[in-house]
């Protein structure tokens, strides 16, 4: 629900003509987001662990092929509104939030604010709940404890260990990427006011 004000919100006080410099920023986004899945899949297979659940999910069949995931997409996109945000399907509450910013970006400011005001107050629900957060990992981790037993301790140890080699190996090359990336920027930017380069 959140998300879905957030979108609508930035896409509806979105004004014409106002340079938005979001290219760089998608581009870096979805640059960062293959190299995540990338690295995540190279460690998932450099350092394998067995999770221990009590049980599994049944009846579940995958997807034939690329063709079927993308029909369900497109389903999807179309879908009612309040069962996307019912059953919180991330896709079609993305693409609703879009259409409805569209929709709304020639409102009333009244509006656009009273919009603004909601996504604001969700965002600070959603922290609340999020600085309860440890206390419900805790239960989680009591929970395996008294169903699997303590030696379920060491592969969720394992899987932590592979979870944070992970995001320091990202943070740093998202870090140096970023960087390089404005370092570039600015030298063209100085570049083009014609402006001396001292290094």
């Amino acid at each position: 629900m959140m998300v879905f004000f957030l979108v609508m919100s930035a896409i509806s006080q979105h004004k014409s003509g106002h340079q938005t410099n979001m290219k760089p920023i998608i581009f870096l986004y979805l640059l960062g987001t293959f190299v995540s899945a990338l690295v995540a899949v190279v460690a998932s297979f450099m350092f394998p662990v067995t999770l221990t659940f009590a049980e599994g999910a049944e009846n579940v069949t995958p997807p034939g092929g690329v063709v079927e995931v993308l029909k369900a997409l497109l389903i999807n996109v179309v879908d009612n509104p309040v069962k996307a945000l019912f059953n919180a399907n991330y896709i079609r509450i993305l693409s609703w939030a879009l259409i409805l910013g569209f929709a709304l970006k020639n409102a009333p400011d009244s509006t656009k604010t009273i919009i603004s005001h909601f996504s604001e107050a969700l965002t600070k629900i959603v922290r609340w709940f999020i600085k309860f957060a440890p206390l419900g990992i805790m239960g989680l981790v009591f929970d395996s404890i008294a169903t699997s037993g303590i030696k379920v301790l060491l592969s969720y140890g394992q899987l932590l260990a592979v979870l944070i080699g992970c995001m320091v190996f990202i943070a740093a090359l998202n870090s140096s990427t970023d960087a390089l990336f404005t370092a570039t920027a600015e030298f063209a930017k100085l570049r083009k006011e014609g402006k001396e380069i001292v290094i």
